[in-house]
């Protein structure tokens, strides 16, 4: 019993070194390729890039930040040139955002930062073992929904 429970938490503290340690190379390739931004303006540019044009409320919905924080990144990024941001016109109130071309640039640079951190990370896997340890991800998954 003690050995399932002491081999439980060495696999949670392996799955938070892992987190930690992709976490700190993906920061690192970013401030290398000196995209000029911050981890939070980056999270809200990486979640545009999947919409043409996303309402702030949404965006700080899908992102789990509050009204303030998306506030405060957007104006820096629209005052950088990386998004712009246009009011409703029926509704003054909510304010659309848009990436701008400059934003798209930021973008593809990222996608190829996290591919090669992706084959960093998964290099010497078979398919059979990333099939397998994708599943038991899903299951943990699954555990964690209410």
């Amino acid at each position: 019993m003690e050995h399932t429970e002491d081999l439980r938490k060495e696999v949670i503290c392996s799955m938070l070194r892992v987190y930690q340690r992709q976490k700190h190379i993906i920061e690192n390739m970013l401030s290398c390729e000196k995209i000029g931004i911050y981890p939070a303006q980056h999270r809200l540019l990486m979640e545009l890039a999947n919409d043409s044009e996303i309402s702030q409320k949404e965006l700080s919905k899908r992102l789990h930040v509050s009204p303030a924080t998306v506030t405060i990144s957007i104006k820096k990024l629209v005052r950088d040139g990386y998004v712009k941001k246009t009011s409703l016109k029926d509704d003054n109130r909510y304010n659309m955002i848009a990436i701008t071309d400059k934003g798209k640039k930021i973008i593809e640079k990222s996608v190829r930062i996290f591919d090669a951190a992706d084959e960093k990370i998964l290099a010497g896997f078979s398919d059979e073992e990333l099939d397998r340890l994708n599943d038991m991800f899903i299951r943990m998954y699954d555990n964690l929904k209410d």
